[in-house]
C-alpha cells in the first residue's frame, strides 16, 4: 500500500501489507515527550485499518 510520500506500508501489530484499508485522511493530536515535558501537536495523516488482525494505526503525511 502507499499513502502519500510513503510506499509499502504494513501493519505495525501483524506485518500484512496487503489487507489495509485508507479510511482516508484524518486530522489527529499526537505527544511528543521531550526532556520530561508532554507536548501536543496536531497534523494531517491517514488512518489504516488491517482487515488481517483489525488493528488501526494513523500515517502521518504532509497533505
Amino acid at each position: 500500500m502507499k499513502i502519500c510520500e510513503f510506499e509499502n506500508i504494513r501493519c505495525p501489530y501483524c506485518g500484512e501489507d496487503k489487507k489495509l484499508t485508507n479510511v482516508g485522511a484524518h486530522p489527529f493530536t499526537h505527544r511528543e515527550n521531550r526532556e520530561g515535558v508532554l507536548k501536543l501537536h496536531e497534523g494531517p495523516g491517514h488512518f489504516v485499518h488491517c482487515q488481517s488482525c483489525g488493528g488501526e494505526f494513523i500515517i502521518t503525511c504532509e497533505d
